[in-house]
């Protein structure tokens, strides 16, 4: 499946005036937050995503919403649906190529056809929906219900739940994860499937034990090997991280050495200077002195200022020229003694500074000769793995054989039907318990998370109904957003997550606005790996947004300074 990226959310009025929402989609996070007062638009925002993507348009929307327009990166393609609200079809251009209508009829089965093709989505499977084991396709609209939350997400129920029964949200997320687990019993007759799936555990040990085996026989090494590579990996990233870090001390030193240096060097120029400005009237003095002690009234050429002139034999007295002729040369001399310390100095700096570039050069072949070594253990362990997906897949399926043999030497007679419906790969479970635990733990510093068998999160061995609606609202997201992740990473995933009001009973008080502020930090951590749409309109939180999240933040106001609402941006007044 390829991964979607919102860009561009254009609505338009009656007028054919635009508003238009751009979506975070920075190198730093993917996070947008449509912020404001309530009843201006930021749910019908949401919604409107939904309805771009084909999902019924909601009578509730205001009839000023005529149509909508997506435009978003699918993979490395450019997409852009259109959709009017009079005939109720899309339109959808891919790479720049002319709009292609697609009808939405009751069944639906053209739009999801057309939207799974070009979404890369390869889901279209009978799965169990319901605890009469009755079947629906798991096409591209149900796929956009899981991860598309415009109300109750405050529940006292699953959240698997949601517009979908609870069997079926897990079964699909079983899919996303793991997606071949059931395929060979799809399209079996229902007699068929409610026979003992004795022989079925069976093959599906036999093949992880081939996939196991092959893991091992064609790249030399087991998972144990791997891992003592990527723990080599993470040293040698680690080593290259810390001679980076001498490297930029050594350069630093070397721009101070270079700083003195040219300091040392103009000081050195300067007092030369002002040493030859000392013996030229040292000089002088002599010269006036010699005249005064040997030739009264005479004139002399001085060889100094190369001019003549008259000594006055009378003035000034010999004595006092001879001092100063003195004075002249002590200042030249304590001059050569400076001049003298300063060169040493200089020296010195261009002997330290030459050891510093030899450290430099030390240091950039060293870190050149860790990244080769980097570079060949990533790629052994390529080889060994064909990348991270693989190793993933080999762990999946090492903890999946166990699970499997454990089951079928406790009950070798379990049905179909009750297999499919429970059997959630416990990985898929463990890695979200995981997920959710460190998310949990920041945003309210609950020690102990656990996931009961439907999946609702039991916090410190309190069950989630136990709290009130603005709690469950966090914790439900939270859960949401940890299934997000852990597919992103190890399965399949349409890379985005919308939320309605996921902060709203989080205004009252101090403590409650840091849980928020802490719920938002963890958000943009996330959206890193994923896109994440919000709207919200607690009141406590918008000094962060205005401040910290401004560039992830669309602003809705009801009065005229600021964006009227969603559709209002040309509002005659409040």
């Amino acid at each position: 499946m390829k991964t979607i990226l919102f860009q561009c959310l254009t609505i338009y009025n009656r007028r054919g005036e635009p508003s238009v929402i751009d979506f975070a989609t920075g190198s730093t996070g993917s996070l947008t937050v449509i912020y404001g007062p309530s009843d201006t638009g930021k749910t019908w925002a949401l919604k409107c995503i939904g309805i771009a993507l084909g999902r019924t348009w909601d009578n509730t929307l205001p009839d000023s919403y005529v149509s909508v327009k997506l435009k978003m990166r699918v993979g490395d393609a450019k997409v852009i649906i259109r959709r009017q609200r009079s005939d109720n079809n899309l339109e959808i251009s891919k790479n720049g190529s002319p709009f292609e209508q697609i009808p939405i009829s009751k069944s639906k089965e053209e739009l999801n056809s057309k939207l799974s093709e070009i979404m890369d989505f390869n889901f279209d499977r009978d799965l169990i929906k319901n605890t009469r084991n009755e079947r629906s396709k798991f096409s591209w609209l149900s796929l956009v219900d899981l991860f598309t939350y415009t109300s109750d997400i405050d529940s006292e129920d699953s959240i698997l739940k949601g517009k979908q029964s609870y069997i079926s949200t897990l079964t699909r997320l079983n899919y996303l994860f793991n997606g071949d687990v059931f395929d060979k019993y799809i399209d079996k007759k229902e007699s068929d499937r409610s026979k003992s799936v004795y022989d079925y555990l069976n093959q599906r040990i036999k093949t992880l034990q081939i996939m196991l085996s092959n893991l091992d026989s064609e790249d030399g090494q087991n998972l144990e090997n791997i891992s003592d590579l990527l723990s080599h990996e993470d040293n040698l990233l680690a080593e290259i991280q810390k001679l980076n870090e001498q490297l930029d001390g050594v350069r630093n030193e070397i721009r101070t050495k270079d700083i003195e240096k040219n300091t040392v060097s103009m000081d050195i120029d300067k007092y030369r200077i002002l040493r030859n400005q000392y013996n030229s009237k040292a000089q002088r003095m002599n010269f006036i002195a010699d005249a005064i002690a040997n030739e009264r009234n005479s004139a002399h050429l001085c060889p100094i200022c190369h001019s003549n002139m008259k000594i006055d034999l009378n003035t000034p007295e010999l004595s006092s020229v001879i001092k100063e002729y003195q004075n002249n040369v002590n200042r030249s001399e304590e001059l050569n003694v400076l001049l003298s310390s300063l060169e040493n100095r200089y020296l010195d700096i261009c002997r330290d500074y030459s050891n510093l570039k030899n450290l430099e050069g030390d240091l950039e072949f060293n870190i050149k000769q860790h990244k080769t070594d980097y570079a060949e253990v990533s790629a052994l362990i390529k080889g060994v793995c064909d990348g991270a997906e693989t190793r993933a897949k080999g762990i999946r399926a090492k903890l999946e054989l166990e699970s499997l043999q454990s089951q079928l030497s406790k009950n070798p007679e379990i049905k179909y039907e009750a297999f499919e419906s429970k059997c959630i790969n416990q990985l898929f479970k463990e890695l979200v318990e995981n997920e959710l635990s460190d998310s949990l733990k920041k945003c309210f510093g609950y020690s102990d998370i656990k996931l009961d068998n439907q999946w609702n999160p039991i916090l410190d061995n309190k069950a989630k109904s136990t709290h009130g609606s603005g709690y469950r609202g966090l914790i439900n997201s939270l859960t949401l957003l940890a299934i997000a992740v852990v597919l992103k990473r190890n399965g399949s995933f349409p890379g985005f997550i919308i939320i309605d009001s996921p902060l709203t009973a989080f205004s009252e008080n101090n403590n409650k606005s840091c849980i928020a502020l802490r719920f938002l930090e963890y958000l943009k951590n996330c959206s890193k790996e994923i896109q994440i749409i919000i709207a919200e309109n607690n009141e406590n939180i918008a000094n962060e947004l205005e401040t910290k999240y401004n560039d992830n933040t669309i602003f809705f106001t009801k009065s005229n300074n600021g964006r009227y609402g969603l559709l209002n941006d040309y509002s005659l007044g409040p």
